[in-house]
């Protein structure tokens, strides 16, 4: 319910300050749209990974019957997928063998499998990019996500009730905020990201220490929101300033680009790996 709220705000300001902009509300979907493959309907978390430099990335690779883990546990996800839809973790050999036989079934669905990440704590780290420096950010958070039943290897989302969101940005400073932008921006050139870490601790974080999980570059909600702990005020700004920062993107996209179709066919691959 209150994320539904939190969303319901999120949309309601993006729209608002696009119409004082004067710009589509629904071009929003072309803001990373190079990324986008038209032929699969997907932005490919295959694609995805090769942009992820080297120190960073995660092993994953398409899943095939000659594919056989070196180590445990892994992580057997859909090429595209959004809430942690279709995720299965394999503690062992014998339980990737049975989730790989389920997965045959699934036919119009391409699967890949990660390793897992070792790190201590799982961080999610969101941004919208300044319009008009793309050096800089204009909007920036870091959530721990946390599990309060799972100790290791949990699939989190906004969909696991036992999944939860500590807002950590008050405890970067300025500074340390830049430091952690300054290795993440070079990924790719996105105008709107989420990139969710393993890291030790804020310190290894910091010092570059740490493995990319996942990107999510399609609709990344700011998870700082989901953070009870927060006070109302504190979010209602976070989303002011954000959704207008998201709105001025919107508004820099090029007259000539030509648009993609993104949305319906990301919905049509939603409901699929859903089901």
């Amino acid at each position: 319910m209150i994320r539904m709220l939190i969303v319901s705000r999120l949309v309601l300001k993006f729209i608002k300050y696009c119409i004082q902009f004067g710009v589509a509300p629904w071009k929003y979907f072309q803001l990373n749209a190079k990324y986008f493959n038209k032929e699969k309907g997907i932005f490919s978390k295959l694609e995805m990974d090769r942009i992820i430099p080297e120190q960073w990335r995660l092993k994953q690779v398409k899943l095939i019957n000659e594919i056989i883990p070196d180590t445990f546990p892994v992580f057997l996800k859909p090429e595209w997928g959004q809430n942690a839809n279709g995720i299965h973790r394999a503690d062992s050999i014998g339980e990737y063998q049975e989730i790989r036989q389920q997965l045959k079934q699934k036919k119009d669905l391409n699967y890949i499998i990660q390793e897992a990440a070792w790190g201590g704590f799982e961080y999610e780290i969101f941004y919208i990019r300044n319009n008009l420096q793309k050096e800089q950010f204009a909007s920036f958070s870091v959530t721990e996500v946390c599990n309060v039943t799972e100790e290791y290897f949990p699939i989190n989302s906004v969909q696991n009730n036992n999944t939860c969101y500590l807002d950590r940005s008050a405890d970067y400073t300025s500074d340390e905020k830049q430091q952690l932008w300054k290795m993440i921006h070079h990924i790719g050139d996105f105008k709107i990201a989420r990139i969710a870490v393993s890291a030790d601790s804020k310190q290894e974080l910091l010092r570059g220490i740490f493995h990319i999980i996942e990107i999510n570059i399609f609709i990344p909600m700011p998870l700082n929101l989901l953070d009870h702990h927060v006070p109302w005020k504190v979010k209602n700004y976070f989303i002011d300033s954000s959704m207008m920062a998201l709105a001025k993107n919107v508004g820099s996209l090029p007259k000539s680009l030509v648009s993609k179709p993104i949305f319906f066919k990301k919905l049509m691959m939603h409901y699929r790996v859903k089901t």
